[in-house]
């Protein structure tokens, strides 16, 4: 037969044969659409496999697992991470084993992009629209109206839009990356900013101490200075006029340069504007 089948025991102690068939001519490096069919009916798995071995979408083939049971077919899907469409029965081990494995799958395994396909013996069994609803369930057939080309029809749909599916939870995987990313790099930059403005808090501290600690006792000094110079407290000897005279000298330079650096703090900060002119060079 064109399929091979293998046992497989996972780790809840409960056997699955695993049919599997290989699509001629395509390289095992390519993979391939996993489809499990889930029925208590072999021959279903049979004509299942049989109609689809041809089958291709986007250059892939198709790859079979069978579960005989609701029971195998949650053991598989626990291990099998890759499963596109499910070909789901209804009527197994129970009325509704098909719509229990449903809500593991939704539910439990918290899992919405697996794409599943209910197929009823009798159109009666279908279950009604509200279940269809509520189960996530993305179509439904009864098994006599599948015919190869209907059901070629339904896997190509059903592959389309789990394909989507993987390309839209990349794309969200990715902005979540670049979100982060971005949340470090605008922390960082938080950061930053907060260390500039301490800085400047800094220098502001820095400034007003210069300012009101600096100036003000040295205009004190210099008022002084013309006090003497002016002898108010008696006559001035030569020597103590040069030395009055170099601290007011002193005196002068250091306001000058207090001044200086003042002004160029109040341009960094805004509160000063510069009003650039033509000077003569004489002048300079």
């Amino acid at each position: 037969p064109p399929w091979a089948s293998r046992a497989v025991k996972p780790t809840n102690g409960i056997p699955l044969n695993i049919d599997t068939v290989a699509r001629q001519g395509v390289e095992a490096e390519i993979p391939q659409w996993t489809v499990l069919i889930v029925d208590d009916e072999p021959e279903v798995h049979q004509v299942t496999i049989l109609a689809l071995q041809r089958f291709t979408y986007a250059g892939r083939g198709l790859r079979f697992l069978s579960a005989y049971s609701a029971k195998e077919a949650e053991a598989l899907m626990a291990v099998e991470l890759d499963i596109a469409v499910v070909l789901l029965d209804v009527v197994m081990e129970t009325n509704q084993a098909g719509l229990d494995f449903v809500h593991y799958l939704r539910k439990e395994l918290k899992n919405t992009r697996t794409r599943i396909i209910l197929r009823t013996g009798q159109p009666g069994e279908a279950p009604e629209e509200a279940i269809i609803r509520e189960y996530d369930i993305n179509d439904y057939k009864t098994k006599t109206e599948l015919t190869r080309q209907k059901l070629c029809t339904t896997i190509l749909v059903s592959l389309r839009t789990y394909e989507q599916l993987l390309a839209f939870e990349a794309n969200q995987r990715e902005l979540e990356v670049l979100y982060h990313h971005l949340s470090e790099r605008n922390s960082e930059l938080q950061r930053a900013k907060d260390i500039a403005e301490a800085a400047s808090q800094a220098k502001d501290e820095f400034l007003s101490l210069m300012n009101h600690e600096l100036r003000t006792p040295l205009n004190v000094i210099l008022m002084r200075a013309e006090i003497l110079d002016n002898g108010v407290h008696g006559h001035l000897s030569v020597k103590q006029k040069n030395s009055l005279e170099l601290i007011r000298n002193s005196g002068h330079h250091l306001l000058s340069i207090i001044d200086d650096i003042l002004d160029l703090a109040g341009i960094e900060t805004g509160k000063l504007s510069v009003s650039p002119r033509p000077i003569s060079a004489n002048d300079a």
